[in-house]
């Protein structure tokens, strides 16, 4: 086991993950879990303590609190986290399982995390899954949101409203009303059959 370890945990609406990396940033465990999001989880406490469970013993620990003593960073990226409060609130979940200790700590919106990743303060994020989402935020931590909630497979510009209309347009070139590379039919069926 390495010595050092870096946590990442994606809270989500729908799926989250919890990923750890070695010193060489190497992923070294995944434990991918349901829900879990502030206003989200009926128990996110519970929620949250099952999935570092499942992390835990997927790198060989006993415990999650086991994981502390090597933990050297720990990001918690949770949609829904924009406001002070939302973070203080995630904060107080990590002291109550146990998951403080020396090392850095950063808890921020899930679409923050995106921007930081990619090396920006400010910018816009687009996302395109169950639902999409438009998030923008300014130099001074303005920010404007727009989709993600409404219904869980229709909004436009989601994965499902996509692949949809890539079928749509698929059927009408079998049928001569549209004219649609074969290269994209081939990708599409391709995916299609691999599911």
């Amino acid at each position: 086991m390495s010595s050092e370890l870096y946590i990442g945990i994606q809270g989500a609406t729908r799926e989250a993950i919890l990923a750890a990396a070695n010193e060489r940033g190497e992923i070294v465990a995944v434990q991918r879990m349901g829900p879990l999001a502030l206003r989200v989880n009926r128990d996110l406490r519970t929620d949250f303590v099952d999935g570092l469970r499942g992390l835990a013993s997927e790198l060989g620990f006993a415990s999650p609190k086991q994981i502390v003593s090597q933990l050297r960073g720990l990001c918690v990226a949770m949609s829904g986290v924009f406001q002070d409060g939302d973070e203080f609130a995630v904060n107080q979940l990590l002291v109550e399982t146990g998951f403080v200790g020396d090392f850095k700590t950063v808890t921020c919106e899930d679409v923050w995390a995106d921007l930081a990743a990619a090396g920006f303060d400010e910018g816009a994020v687009f996302l395109v899954s169950t639902g999409s989402n438009v998030f923008v935020r300014g130099s001074s931590g303005e920010h404007l949101n727009v989709g993600g909630w409404g219904s869980e497979i229709d909004d436009l510009g989601s994965g499902f409203f996509v692949g949809r209309l890539a079928l749509g347009k698929i059927l009408q070139h079998v049928d001569g009303r549209a004219v649609v590379s074969k290269a994209f039919v081939q990708r599409v069926l391709e995916v299609l059959l691999d599911l």
